[in-house]
């Protein structure tokens, strides 16, 4: 059985001709291309042999026929019909006696002259392809054959698609294939100008850009390298192939746009000569009458001009002919009329007779007849049918919007039509009106998590947007996801979103006295304090009552990425800060505190800030079990000295806690440390040698840690720990450049001054004397040397409280000036380099590195209440065991 299918100018009466194959010619896309001679007429065609297997792969090839059968130019290889068998399909082309301009080449490359004679022609084929809705997707000098007058084809239709399919599979030539097909991004028609520019340097040099790489490497650098044209040729030339290798496909030219350009626009009277007789005779066989089955010479000729008979069976949706057969006998007027008609009719299923005409028009009509309808003002008329507003105008919703689809914007049931809709929306309004437009889609949101689950980017996008707008109100119960099915791209997006909106009840208060690595003083979140900004949060968006115990699902594991993990911790964060009820739920959460800890065994973690910012707040809410894992995670903080401010609060609460419960702290070592037990079992434990180490290695984070420093050792277990302080060497040295650093900041100065004046008394009640027990060996001692006998430490304390009381009585005094003169050993200190400071000294009334606090009453309230801490007349009394018993402290603390 053979079908035969030829175009009306091959037709005419006698008997089926036969062709004789003689050689093969070329390859093309799909099939073996053979020279061949009509045996009735000696006309010499080219038939393309192709074998199928199934009618899915005859329907592939039958595009190309599709394609070509349309298809009309002086610049495009003629089609002449085809003959099908039981498997293989052959069909009938315009035979090129000279090949293709690769053939041309083999030799010898062209010159500039030459060359631009046959691109010109290839971009007018190109023009025409592109005005018609087609993308050829394989244009190079083996697809652009040359007649006998020098006339360019282009040929080899098996990979071309029309435009409206926006192909996105990998099709065509590696090395001139453009770089959005190499990516998936699909194929355009300026995905053939880039082609073109490949064939112009192929035609110019021989082969074509990157012809000396593997595919893999050519494909990298197509995508990846600019592409510079030889040297030798002209300006102009250069600047053509430049124009074609536009990587940006939105800038790149289109066809007419190149015809424009000056190096085409030279030598246009030479094309004259290639000029081709459109009226020349096909001296085809007329015996290849359009059947679709075996002829028989006894079957009854049918008429061919009763359409109404193909008309009918549009209408009804029942096609009794072969689809090809019923339109090849309607017009686009018809299909548009069938349209108008049924718009206009009570038919149960008309939205699928709709769908059915417009699948029929877009196959075998490129469209025709709904453009027809568009034009006619069709379109408001289908509004209600949604299918086929998503198959057929979904990228047209620009067309939908004008004729007036947002009316009905809250009755749309297809979200992906919905999601189109607003996307447009986005593009078109600004950001403000966008968000208010999106709030009044009541079904917007579910549309949202529908597509989203689907793997929809644009839900992914639009929710993300709109997340980062107050305008939109979301609800965030609906964001609560029970799963996230194994995508770690469906949680980032979910955890971004929440993050997004939970963020809006805080207004960020970015300050230059707060380093970009410590916790803040007053907020204890890195390099930022959070307020509530509650005029920034829509009304009713608000956290549900079971978000924590949600968001604890979700804790991740060891596979999980480095940005869910940071966005998992943010939202931790963010959604229990200021709210001790979520602050507690989150710490009695055994797995997140082993969570926290997990997090902390890898000393590369770049969310060491982030983990500490939570624990700081956590650490307010401690109850008897977390206590042990928080006096364990807030030492393992000690291993980022940037961070030693928060890792200081964590142990301040976690010793409040502990002395509010009545727990035994005491000290242990070496090396010193304060010791918590709770009856016989050991909670953890502070170190104070690292306290002590921190204190002077911190020195830019001093107005940060200075008043938690202070308040720690003012608990009672902390008496060694301020005795060990100030019997450190440098400990003077250090409070003395403290002043002179921070000499601008008068808070900072009556901070460190409380500091001192507690460390120094603290120290004195810690300090012991010898016991005295009738005549002691010290009394002895001291009737043979005729003086008191003192306790070393006592000495030590005595130099530290003369060498600070004499830079206090002198710092501020106001006959001094600004600049501060140093006692002696700390003449130098100020030359050493500081690392950058929080809150560094500023411009002030006296200058740059002007003092204040001359005429402070609290700060000479303190320096006299320090000073009278070495008084020679002060006497100081000792307990039994021979500490020293606090006498009144004075008064300003």
């Amino acid at each position: 059985m053979h079908r035969v299918n030829v175009t009306p100018a091959q037709r005419h009466t006698g008997h089926k001709t036969h062709y004789a194959l003689k050689q093969v010619i070329g390859k093309g896309a799909y099939g073996v291309v053979y020279k061949a001679v009509n045996k009735a007429t000696d006309q010499v065609i080219a038939i393309k042999a192709i074998e199928y297997q199934n009618e899915e792969e005859l329907h592939e090839h039958m595009l190309e026929i599709d394609l070509l059968k349309n298809l009309r130019h002086e610049n495009i290889v003629k089609y002449h019909g085809f003959i099908q068998s039981s498997h293989e399909l052959y069909i009938l082309l315009e035979y090129c006696i000279r090949g293709s301009l690769r053939d041309l080449i083999k030799k010898e490359a062209l010159s500039e002259a030459k060359a631009k004679v046959y691109v010109k022609q290839t971009v007018r084929g190109l023009q025409y392809l592109h005005d018609q809705g087609v993308i050829h997707r394989d244009i190079k000098a083996a697809n652009l054959l040359l007649t006998e007058n020098g006339i360019v084809k282009l040929a080899d239709f098996g990979v071309s698609t029309r435009v409206t399919n926006m192909a996105m599979t990998y099709a065509g030539s590696p090395n001139w294939m453009a770089p959005e097909v190499m990516l998936g991004k699909g194929a355009s028609t300026v995905s053939d100008i880039w082609s073109l520019g490949a064939t112009v340097v192929e035609l110019l040099t021989g082969n074509p850009p990157f012809h000396n790489l593997v595919n893999e490497a050519a494909c990298y650098a197509i995508v990846n390298d600019v592409y510079y044209p030889p040297e030798h040729l002209s300006t102009q030339c250069k600047n053509f192939i430049e124009r074609c290798f536009q990587k940006n496909m939105f800038k790149r030219p289109q066809a007419h746009q190149l015809l424009q350009q000056d190096w085409l626009k030279e030598g246009r009277d030479k094309l004259e000569q290639f000029k081709e007789d459109n009226v020349t005779e096909d001296k085809w066989d007329s015996d290849f009458l359009e059947v679709n089955t075996v002829a028989s010479r006894s079957s009854p000729k049918k008429k061919l001009d009763d359409s109404y008979r193909y008309i009918d069976q549009l209408r009804s949706g029942q096609l009794i002919s072969p689809p090809e057969v019923v339109m090849q006998h309607v017009t686009a007027e018809d299909i548009s009329d069938l349209l108008f008609e049924l718009c206009a009719t009570d038919e149960a299923k008309k939205e699928e007779l709709f769908m059915s005409l417009f699948a029929l028009d877009k196959e075998y009509m490129m469209g025709a007849g709904l453009r027809l309808f568009i034009t006619l003002g069709g379109v408001p008329l289908l509004l209600s049918y949604e299918e086929v507003l998503s198959t057929y105008f979904a990228t047209n919703i620009a067309l939908l919007v004008q004729c007036g689809i947002l009316t009905n914007i809250n009755n749309i049931q297809d979200t992906s039509l919905l999601l189109k809709i607003t996307d447009h929306m986005a593009r078109t309004l600004s950001s403000d009106r966008w968000c208010k437009w999106c709030s009044s889609v009541s079904s917007l949101q579910d549309a949202l998590i529908s597509e989203l689950l689907h793997g929809s980017k644009l839900a992914e996008t639009t929710l993300l947007q709109l997340s980062s707008h107050p305008a939109f109100r979301f609800d965030l119960g609906k964001l609560m996801l029970s799963n996230f099915r194994g995508s770690l791209r469906l949680q980032y997006t979910i955890f971004k979103c929440l993050n997004n909106i939970v963020k809006r009840t805080y207004s960020l208060d970015f300050t230059n006295q707060t380093p970009p690595n410590s916790v803040s003083a007053s907020s204890s979140v890195s390099s930022l304090s959070l307020h509530m900004d509650s005029s920034s949060y829509p009304a009713g968006e608000t956290l549900p009552n079971n978000f924590i115990d949600w968001l604890l699902h979700f804790i991740p594991g060891p596979d999980g990425t480095s940005k869910n993990t940071k966005l998992f911790l943010e939202l931790c964060y963010y959604s229990t800060h200021l709210s001790s009820i979520r602050l507690s739920e989150l710490i009695e959460s055994p797995p997140f505190l082993d969570f926290i800890s997990e997090l902390q065994s890898n000393p590369k973690l770049p969310h060491w800030a982030l983990c500490l910012n939570i624990c700081v707040e956590l650490s307010n809410e401690l109850n008897k079990d977390a206590l042990p894992k928080m006096l364990r995670i807030g030492n393992r903080f000690f291993d980022q000295p940037d961070l030693f401010t928060g890792t200081l609060e964590i142990l301040l609460n976690c010793l409040l806690f502990a002395l509010r419960e009545g727990y035994q702290c005491k000290l242990s070592g070496p090396p010193e440390s304060i010791q918590i037990l709770n009856d016989s079992y050991e909670c953890g434990i502070i170190p104070c040698n690292i306290l002590i180490a921190r204190f002077f290695e911190k020195e830019d984070q001093f107005p940060n840690f200075i008043t938690k420093f202070t308040k720690l050792i003012s608990l009672p277990p902390c008496g060694k720990l301020c005795h060990d302080l100030v019997m450190t060497p440098k400990f003077v040295d250090k409070m003395i450049r403290i002043f002179t650093l921070y000499q601008a900041s008068l808070i900072i100065q009556i901070d460190a001054l409380k500091f001192l004046k507690l460390v120094l008394t603290k120290a004195l009640e810690y300090t012991p004397q010898s016991k005295h027990t009738g005549v002691s060996p010290g009394k002895l001692l001291e009737s043979v040397l005729l003086k008191p006998l003192k306790n070393s430490d006592e000495v030590s304390l005595s130099q530290i409280f003369s060498r600070m009381s004499k830079f206090l009585s002198t710092n501020w005094s106001p006959s001094k000036s600004a600049q501060l003169h140093m006692t002696t050993g700390t003449a130098n200190l100020l030359d050493t380099p500081i690392a950058s400071t929080t809150q560094s000294p500023s411009s002030s009334r006296h200058g740059r590195l002007g003092k204040v606090g001359n005429d402070s009453i609290l700060i000479q309230q303190l320096c006299e209440d320090i000073a009278a801490l070495n008084k020679d007349n002060y006497t100081p009394s000792h307990d039994s065991d021979g500490f020293l018993v606090p006498r009144r402290l004075p008064s300003g603390y």
